[in-house]
């Protein structure tokens, strides 16, 4: 990974990343999302399978209880964390997976399969995977169609061990 992070809101790279949605939904103006990039100048093929790999956990015990979905999206354009902010920021693309998160306060890999994403960049000729990452907010809605003010989930940034990382297997 090339180690280019944006998180929204101001998050600091030095902490975990707290992805949320506010009781009611209000995700356009309070909604935290995550952008990864890696750079993949070095891959020359997928054999096997790819995996992009997050450590999450929920922030407290409260938090732990609300069931939460956690999805991952294509980006297409590369971008520099520097610079990114809400409003030029690229829309999420198409949805490449979503996983359940854990329900634990300590640490937890979750593991979504990017292999087809991964061999669309490749054969694009690209040099980079950019991916979007955000709790699925339809599928909150469906479990609490009132809201709940519990959608904290906390994602380990690039200055941690547990980092995102692609896993090629």
């Amino acid at each position: 990974p090339n180690d280019n992070y944006n998180f929204m809101y101001g998050t600091s790279e030095r902490t975990p990343h707290n992805l949320m949605l506010p009781g009611k939904y209000n995700s356009a103006n309070y909604g935290r999302i995550l952008y990864l990039e890696f750079d993949i100048s070095g891959v020359e093929g997928v054999s096997g399978g790819a995996d992009l790999v997050l450590y999450v956990k929920q922030p407290n015990a409260t938090a732990a209880k609300t069931i939460k979905y956690l999805s991952i999206y294509e980006l297409e354009e590369e971008f520099d964390e520097t610079e990114l902010t809400y409003n030029n920021a690229e829309k999420f693309g198409k949805c490449i997976g979503t996983l359940k998160t854990p329900e634990s306060t300590s640490l937890k890999p979750v593991k979504f399969d990017i292999t087809d994403y991964l061999k669309k960049r490749l054969n694009e000729g690209k040099d980079y995977i950019s991916i979007g990452v955000g709790i699925n907010e339809e599928w909150q809605k469906q479990l609490y169609p009132n809201g709940t003010s519990d959608f904290n989930l906390n994602i380990q940034t690039k200055a941690r061990n547990e980092k995102p990382e692609i896993i090629l297997y």
